[in-house]
């Protein structure tokens, strides 16, 4: 039985389009019309600026801020976006319309991903006999409900302008591409990501684990048009030897290793006192240093740290490649969970995990909550994933708002419950066969998505 939303859920989703929209304005006044424009994307456009001039893209600043990328994402815009806007109002026309227009695609981003994603689990699940409950109640929970989970980060990432929805967007795609079964399609849209932003090379420990050698051809070849044919061409090959030694040297070694050379960006990301750190590694160093002044606590974490830090990274990973067993080839859903799990634990693993990084959070609560709604039956989520769907906002809040909960990883804590919640689902599917649907407790209707 098909039916549309009712009153409330039409009202919910109108406010949703309100808030949307208001916040929107807001964003455009924040970026616009300040002294200084407070907006990352300015750094983008930077970048962008100094691939047209031939300058360095890694010592071009905007108020201040560096460009943190690949050269991919400069490369890109340099051919359409406009010049930065110098400091102090008001902004010209063409930066003012370049602030609406990434506003806009970033939402677009975001509805791409809850929209594929939703398609994708709703389709592993053939309708077997009569529904037992209203079907745009799933559909409903699985796709809203995850967003305004993220409200915070989701707002924090669009006051910034940062790049986080499209890499969502992009994941996104490498998920369904992978439940799918395409595996050429999965390698090509994780290498778009990975180009992007270094971060999701870690997925690639996942066909890696499934030996499917057609994904890690596609993404080895994506990631080699991305990050060497496409600069290359554009920029030369001894510019781009000097891009890839430096993002190497003044990012890359530093965040991983803790030996900073440069310190030019410090107060940026390296310095674990001048950033809210949400990671493992930022955890651990504010808890070893619980008792001392944020201001007078080292500015790298111990060695000690990183490597417990490491520790906890691998059996992360191979935790989670674990549940989801050895065969080649899984179900669609499974693979779904592995996948948004590993996005997870890329998150909090990496050495630094700004709020807004959790933006990537949204498959994996629409793969416990699918999971959830599945194995019951129900038409709302059981009580213990209302109870991890809640704790992960109220933690956001209170951490926002006391600087000792967030540094005894109140955050942390709260996505690490949920990744155990996706462990155990995904335990339960990974026993299915490769041919058969999601999990096999109950029959569940399928919403009808072109």
């Amino acid at each position: 039985m098909n039916r549309g939303p009712t009153t409330w859920e039409q009202a919910a989703l109108s406010g949703l389009l309100i808030v949307v929209l208001v916040y929107g304005v807001l964003v455009e006044i924040r970026a616009t019309c300040t002294k200084k424009h407070n907006t990352d994307m300015g750094v983008y456009l930077a970048a962008a600026q100094a691939i047209r001039d031939n300058r360095d893209i890694y010592t071009t600043t905007y108020n201040g801020d560096h460009y943190m990328y690949p050269p991919f994402l400069a490369i890109l815009l340099a051919h359409i976006v406009p010049a930065p806007e110098p400091s102090g109002p008001p902004s010209s026309v063409a930066f003012a319309t370049t602030v609406s227009l990434w506003y806009i695609f970033s939402l677009l981003a975001l509805a791409g991903a809850v929209w594929v994603l939703a398609r994708v689990l709703f389709r592993t699940v053939p309708e077997t006999g009569p529904p037992r409950w209203p079907v745009w109640h799933p559909l409903w929970t699985v796709g809203f409900l995850p967003v305004v989970i993220c409200l915070h980060c989701l707002g924090r990432e669009l006051q910034l302008g940062q790049v986080d929805l499209f890499s969502l967007a992009l994941l996104a795609m490498t998920i369904a591409a992978a439940a799918k079964g395409r595996s050429y399609q999965a390698g090509a849209w994780l290498a778009a990501a990975i180009s992007l932003k270094v971060m999701p090379v870690v997925l690639l420990v996942y066909p890696l684990w499934r030996r499917d050698w057609r994904w890690l051809l596609s993404a080895a070849v994506g990631v080699v048009v991305g990050l060497v044919i496409l600069p290359v061409l554009t920029l030369g090959y001894d510019q781009t030897v000097k891009y890839t030694e430096e993002y190497a040297r003044v990012l890359l070694l530093p965040a991983l290793t803790g030996k900073v050379t440069d310190h030019t960006r410090d107060d940026e990301m390296l310095n674990q006192n001048a950033v809210h750190n949400y990671s493992i590694l930022g955890v651990l160093h504010n808890v070893a240093n619980l008792s001392t002044p944020r201001e007078d606590r080292p500015k790298t974490p111990s060695e000690f740290n990183r490597h417990v830090a490491g520790i906890l990274r691998l059996a992360l990973v191979f935790l989670t490649l674990l549940a989801s067993g050895f065969r080649r080839q899984v179900s669609p859903p499974a693979t779904v969970l592995c996948l948004a799990m590993l996005t997870t634990v890329m998150i909090i693993t990496n050495p630094v995990c700004q709020s807004y990084y959790f933006v990537l959070l949204i498959p994996l609560f629409m793969a416990v909550i699918f999971a959830d709604l599945q194995r019951s039956g129900a038409a709302f989520p059981s009580r213990g994933i209302i109870a991890v769907c809640v704790a992960y906002p109220v933690a956001q809040a209170l951490a926002s708002f006391s600087p000792f909960l967030r540094d005894c990883g109140l955050v942390l804590a709260t996505v690490l419950v949920l990744w155990l919640a996706a462990f155990i689902a995904l335990r339960r599917f990974s026993k299915q066969p490769a041919t058969e649907n999601f999990g096999g407790a109950r029959p569940m209707p399928v919403v009808a998505l072109p």
